[in-house]
């Protein structure tokens, strides 16, 4: 597949070898409204501790896109998740099982960024390794938001409502681990 055909993943949010936001990679409209999504709905009740979400994201809501967002904070130690993403032709709920490997990697990658391990440049060329899995995938269209964990199921998300499900998905994470 010609390089130019790649989708390469992204990155915007804290991390702790920065000393405020970084970003590289993905569409400034996209950043835009995703870091007003995640500071108005996720940034204040996403623990450190807890583990990286998955997520799809259809064209009502940001999309569509595919990617992970971790808690994160910077050198100072503002807190504000870490998201990897990568635009994708279409957000199906098939790829939760098809691009498994590749959401597993997202969040090996990211994991490594936000415990400072690894600062924005490694990061920006760990993602270069890592296109999107082009395949034919099954499923049902994600026309809002859908978010699930390595132990979860696929819960949808009302991106203007999503307290109640991301309350449910952060306290199966707990209960979890």
């Amino acid at each position: 597949m010609p390089d130019e055909d790649l989708i390469l993943p992204g990155y915007f949010g804290k991390l702790p070898t920065a000393g405020d936001f970084v970003t590289a990679g993905l569409a400034p409209g996209f950043v835009q409204r995703w870091d007003r999504w995640v500071a108005r709905h996720l940034a204040a009740h996403f623990e450190l501790s807890h583990p990286p979400l998955r997520f799809l994201l259809g064209a009502e809501a940001f999309g569509p896109a595919a990617g992970v967002v971790l808690p994160s904070n910077d050198r100072i130690g503002r807190r504000f998740p870490l998201t990897l993403a990568a635009p994708v032709p279409e957000a199906i709920t098939g790829m939760t099982i098809a691009a498994d490997d590749w959401f597993e990697a997202l969040e090996e990658i990211g994991e490594l960024a936000r415990s400072g391990e690894i600062d924005a440049s490694a990061l920006a060329a760990n993602l270069a390794t890592l296109p999107f899995p082009l395949s034919a995938t099954e499923g049902e269209p994600v026309w809002r938001m859908a978010f699930w964990t390595r132990s979860s199921d696929l819960i949808d998300v009302d991106p203007e409502a999503p307290r109640a499900a991301l309350d449910y998905l952060l306290s199966e994470c707990r209960e979890a681990g």
